[in-house]
C-alpha cells in the first residue's frame, strides 16, 4: 500500500524525557467528531498575535507489564515565537512542507511467523499486519530518511480510551523490537514504526513478548470545534504556525488540544502532539509557532474552559 507522509525533514525539536503522548497543529476548520476533519489552509485577516505554548510533547507513562496509568506531565520544547508586523506569515498559502509519497508494503504473515489478525492482551489491541516502507523515520521526531523500516498496523479493540501503549516482539536473533502508540480511542487504527528504526529483512521471524497499556479515566473530547477553528500556515523561512480563531462571543481559557497525523482514517506514527494556551477572547485570532501542525492533522482530544 502507499501512504503519504509529511516531509518535515528540516524541522528540529527537543525530544521530551517521558515516553509518548504529544505536540503541534495545522490549519483548517475542524469539525466535531472522534476523527474530525483534516485541517485545511484558509486566508484570514487579523491584527491580534498572542503567544501560546507550542509543540508540547509527552511520552507514555507505561512500564513493562502494567495495564494502568495516568497521563504523563508534558514538557515544552521551546518558547513560542510570534511574528511582528509586517512579517507575519501569510495565512492564504499552503504550508511550505510538502507531502511525500512513501512506499509501504505489507509483509506476508506466513513469512514473518505471526498470523494476522493477531490479538494482544485479551483482545485489547489487534495487529492488522506488519509492513515495511521507505520514507521518513518519525518515532524519534527526527524525520530522517529511512529504508525498509519495520512497521506495524494496530487497532484499539479494548473498548476503552488508551493513553499509551507499548507492544514488544522478539526477533529470531533474540533482539527486542517495540512499537509505541498514544491517545487512541476505541476503534482507532494506527501505523507505528519500530521505535529504534529496525530494518525489515527477508528472513525475519517475530514472536510476541509483551504489551503494556495505560488507559485514560475519561473519554476524549472534540467539542472544542464548536468554539474554535484551527488553520495552518507557514512563513517563507519554513516556520509552521497554528492559527487559532475564537468564533464565539465567549472567552476560552486553559486550552490544551491533542492532535495527530491522520491519512485515510489511519493515524500515522505513535506520537500525539499538543498545543496549549491560556486564553482566547471572543473573536480573537492567535498565531502560535507550531512545528508539527500541518494539513494531515486532526484534533483527537481537548481540555478547556468556557466563560
Amino acid at each position: 500500500m502507499k501512504e503519504k507522509f509529511l516531509n518535515q525533514k528540516n524541522l528540529f525539536i527537543t525530544f521530551a524525557a517521558l515516553l509518548l503522548v504529544g505536540a503541534a497543529i495545522t490549519l483548517a476548520v475542524l469539525q466535531a467528531g472522534k476523527a474530525g476533519k483534516n485541517i485545511q489552509p484558509e486566508p484570514i485577516k487579523t491584527e491580534s498575535y498572542t503567544p501560546g505554548e507550542s509543540d508540547v510533547i509527552s511520552q507514555p507513562p507505561v512500564e513493562s507489564g502494567t495495564e494502568s496509568g495516568t497521563p504523563s506531565e508534558s514538557s515544552t520544547d521551546s518558547t513560542p515565537t510570534v511574528p511582528d508586523d509586517p512579517d507575519r506569515p501569510e495565512t492564504n498559502k499552503e504550508n511550505v512542507n510538502k507531502d511525500v509519497i512513501e512506499d509501504s508494503t505489507d509483509i506476508d504473515s506466513k513469512k514473518i511467523g505471526i498470523t494476522y489478525p493477531y490479538s494482544i492482551k485479551d483482545g485489547a489491541l489487534k495487529v492488522n499486519k506488519f509492513l515495511k516502507y521507505d520514507g521518513y523515520f518519525t518515532e524519534d521526531l527526527s524525520f530522517s530518511e529511512t529504508n525498509d523500516a519495520l512497521a506495524i498496523e494496530i487497532v484499539n479493540t479494548s473498548g476503552k480510551y488508551i493513553d499509551a501503549a507499548v507492544v514488544t516482539f522478539l526477533t529470531d536473533k533474540q533482539e527486542e523490537v517495540s512499537f509505541w502508540a498514544s491517545h487512541l480511542a476505541p476503534g482507532d487504527v494506527s501505523i507505528l514504526q519500530e521505535k529504534n528504526n529496525t530494518k525489515y529483512r527477508d528472513d525475519l521471524k517475530l514472536s510476541f513478548v509483551d504489551a503494556s497499556i495505560a488507559y485514560m479515566d475519561r473519554k476524549f473530547d472534540t467539542g472544542i470545534a464548536d468554539y474554535i477553528s484551527f488553520k495552518c500556515t507557514a512563513d517563507e523561512e519554513g516556520n509552521n504556525y497554528a492559527v487559532i480563531i475564537n468564533n464565539t462571543q465567549k472567552t476560552i481559557n486553559d486550552v490544551k488540544v491533542w492532535y495527530k497525523r491522520n491519512i485515510d482514517d489511519v493515524f500515522i506514527g505513535g506520537y500525539t502532539y499538543i498545543l496549549s494556551f491560556d486564553e482566547l477572547k471572543p473573536g480573537e485570532t492567535m498565531f502560535i509557532n507550531a512545528k508539527f501542525f500541518n494539513t494531515d492533522c486532526i484534533i483527537v482530544d481537548a481540555q478547556y474552559k468556557v466563560k
